[in-house]
């Protein structure tokens, strides 16, 4: 289980970007995680008290983490002998000795998935007694969290290809096993990691400031404005102007959004640096030149005059939709450097047992998208 929680900043009380840092904007609380993170340490920042008191919860929180293996401390000096006990008696056909260790691994991991839950149940309190309105991006998250979902879990339960994502099988507890699975995935968590980034940082104005900060985004005043269209075509171009005292990462023709509406888009035609030691950039909006759909009156087309002297914030855009297409494009076989993708392992080493492993044979042999 993953809960995402974005929270607006507007209410953000004091503790700073330490707190923001450690609660990452968007607090994750999992019982399978892919990283091995504390998940108790921003839980800790959470709680009320002052710095001192939240920064020793945050440190004993850590002393605990939760992620996808046991403390290896937990695992060696209590799981470990009982594993072995139980690997014994079944060699023996000791019932009664198997019965023991069995019950006694129960006992132990019990314990430790109730006490992983209970921390999550804890974190899910904190959030909700946070007074700080929910990111405006949460809902979009929650949607495609869930379509995720859909395609990386439940449809692999219930045994069901899938033409983008590629054939159903039960992964193993360990790694990747076959390679057209492994770089699906990674193309998948790249994918949502993008989607994630771009589209919270819309409705939060310390990631704006520190994405402005490092020259990734635009903050400034539009001076100018016209419409280089012709006949019924609209091409309106935006002069920006910003401090030149930050650095710059951009560079000409990178395309940007402009915040609070995504589907503005504009490409960087120039960048001039003037005497008075601000950017000057010359912007051609590509995207959304009109009004979105059902408009209020409360966006203007890109072509209005009433822009100038506007202040805007332009960050990139999300490109989440191309590692998903990669994503699914990976389980082609007939495309050059396939055999890089689909060359199942046959040395010892890969026979593994079925409870274990995937059956790579059988997904090799699936029909995949042409």
């Amino acid at each position: 289980m993953r809960l995402a929680v974005p929270r607006s900043p507007s209410a953000r009380s004091d503790g700073g970007h330490v707190c923001g840092a450690a609660a990452d904007r968007v607090v994750h609380v999992s019982s399978r995680d892919d990283s091995p993170g504390p998940h108790g340490l921003p839980a800790g920042w959470l709680e009320g008290g002052g710095r001192d008191a939240r920064a020793a919860a945050a440190a004993e929180a850590e002393q605990l983490s939760v992620s996808i293996s046991l403390d290896p401390a937990f695992e060696r000096d209590e799981l470990a002998h009982y594993v072995e006990l139980l690997d014994e008696a079944r060699k023996s056909n000791d019932s009664a000795q198997k019965d023991r260790a069995a019950r006694r691994i129960h006992k132990l991991l019990s314990e430790e998935l109730t006490r992983r839950f209970d921390l999550a149940v804890a974190a899910l309190g904190v959030l909700r007694k946070d007074r700080r309105r929910e990111n405006l991006g949460l809902a979009l998250l929650e949607q495609q969290s869930m379509a995720e979902h859909r395609l990386q879990y439940r449809r692999l339960e219930r045994k069901k290809d899938d033409a983008d994502d590629g054939p159903a099988f039960v992964p193993s507890p360990e790694t990747d096993r076959h390679p057209s699975a492994a770089a699906s995935r990674y193309y998948v968590h790249e994918a949502s990691q993008e989607l994630r980034d771009t589209l919270l940082v819309h409705d939060d104005r310390e990631l704006q400031a520190e994405l402005v900060a490092t020259g990734q985004a635009i903050a400034g005043t539009i001076i100018d404005v016209w419409d280089e269209g012709e006949g019924r075509k609209t091409c309106p171009v935006w002069v920006v102007e910003s401090t030149a005292e930050l650095p710059l990462r951009l560079r000409e023709d990178s395309e940007l959004c402009v915040v609070g509406l995504r589907d503005r888009r504009v490409r960087i035609r120039s960048i001039e640096k003037t005497p008075a030691l601000r950017y000057r950039f010359e912007l051609e909006v590509v995207g959304l030149p009109t009004v979105p759909r059902g408009n209020d009156g409360s966006v203007l087309p890109a072509n209005d005059p009433r822009h100038k002297r506007r202040k805007v914030v332009l960050v990139k855009p999300s490109m989440d939709q191309i590692a998903r297409r990669k994503s699914g494009m990976i389980w082609n076989r007939d495309v050059p450097g396939a055999w890089l993708t689909h060359s199942v392992p046959r040395v010892l080493e890969a026979d593994l047992p079925e409870e274990v492993a995937e059956d790579l044979t059988s997904i090799d042999r699936r029909p995949t998208r042409s």
